[in-house]
């Protein structure tokens, strides 16, 4: 490695830590989690929808929640499944609620994968 190249990577080492404090309120990391590392708090089940089920629609949706640091989803994006199912889903899990995840004793933003399947009875 070049002189300059070493003194450039030990200058943004040393700068790294004053650069964190100066943007302390942007995220820097997104912390990514599956049940049980995050605690559901209260936890509302989908109603299988009568499309669906008139329609013989049955298998499992994927969903991703994001999740703020009071433990509410603020996002939720489908990954896998049928659209009908989806929909249920989404609605579902956007009044779910999360014990807020910590790290180092403060809350932190973090995203979790949901999975329901929906089976025929």
């Amino acid at each position: 490695m070049s002189k300059f190249r070493q003194s450039l990577t030990a200058l943004l080492f040393l700068l790294s830590p004053l650069m964190a404090q100066e943007h302390a309120t942007k995220r820097v990391a997104k912390i990514i989690c599956t049940p049980p590392s995050m605690k559901v708090l209260k936890m509302v089940r989908p109603t299988f929808p009568p499309d669906a089920k008139a329609k013989d629609i049955f298998g499992k949706v994927s969903v991703e929640a994001e999740i703020d640091k009071e433990g509410r989803p603020t996002a939720v994006r489908v990954l896998k499944g049928d659209p009908v199912l989806s929909a249920a889903v989404i609605e579902t899990v956007k009044q779910w609620r999360w014990k807020p995840l910590k790290l180092n004793g403060q809350a932190v933003e973090a995203s979790t994968t949901i999975v329901v399947n929906f089976e025929p009875r």
